[in-house]
């Protein structure tokens, strides 16, 4: 049995994720690196509340076989790039960087639809980036996570993101064929999609599609 290491944990995806790695047989240990307690028990959890200015003081504590990356700020929550920088892209590369000297082969990043290191948009411009410079790093296996607009209720208010929400409620339904790959995606079935990825564990470097995580979230997995 594997164990997993969670970046992001008490975030929107990392959340759902955390609850499909405890409940799946599979892994024997979830580890969950976070800021605060999660107020979450289980047998298989184990809590390493972290001061992400302060990552190295905590290496040898990375030691898992899959690693999933679910953090990410927003340019309201955090204006200032150089801050938005170091934690979409500096703590991933850090964690990434001592897991795979501790032995991890497989990493799974959520990143985003539309990353792409020649966009106008600086978001879309750092996904690109994150992923480049992880692929990088030389990890058996790379799982690059591309959702369409995330779905769900997080735990701070995000205004413009809520109003998406609400428009895409209607026109989910009309979104299939082609369509399925800009298709709003709830949190849980990206958590579903990710866990189905990392058993399955593709080789090298591979990029999945909106419309591929609601495949591979229907996939069962033992």
């Amino acid at each position: 049995m594997k164990t997993a290491l969670v970046i992001g944990s008490s975030g929107l995806v990392g959340k759902q994720l955390i609850f499909q790695l405890l409940n799946n047989n599979n892994y024997q240990k979830v580890i969950a690196l976070t800021r605060k307690d999660l107020v979450l028990a289980h047998p298989k959890l184990v809590q390493l509340i972290v001061d992400f200015n302060n990552i190295a003081s905590i290496q040898q504590k990375l030691l898992a076989d899959d690693v999933f990356c679910c953090i990410g700020t927003t340019k309201s929550k955090t204006p200032n790039q150089e801050q938005y920088t170091r934690i979409d892209h500096g703590i991933p590369l850090e964690i990434a960087q001592y897991a795979k000297g501790n032995g991890a082969t497989q990493f799974l990043l959520v990143s985003a639809m539309g990353a792409n290191e020649k966009s106008p948009v600086f978001y879309s411009r750092l996904k690109a980036k994150v992923e480049t410079d992880l692929a990088a790093i030389g990890f058996d296996a790379l799982q690059i996570i591309r959702p369409a607009l995330l779905m769900g209720a997080r735990t701070e208010f995000r205004l413009f993101e809520k109003l998406f929400q609400w428009l895409f409620i209607p026109l989910n339904l009309l979104m299939i064929g082609p369509l399925k790959a800009y298709k709003g995606i709830a949190a849980i079935t990206v958590a579903k999609a990710m866990l189905n990825i990392a058993l399955q564990k593709p080789m090298g470097v591979r990029v999945w599609t909106n419309d591929q995580l609601f495949d591979q979230a229907a996939t069962n997995q033992k």
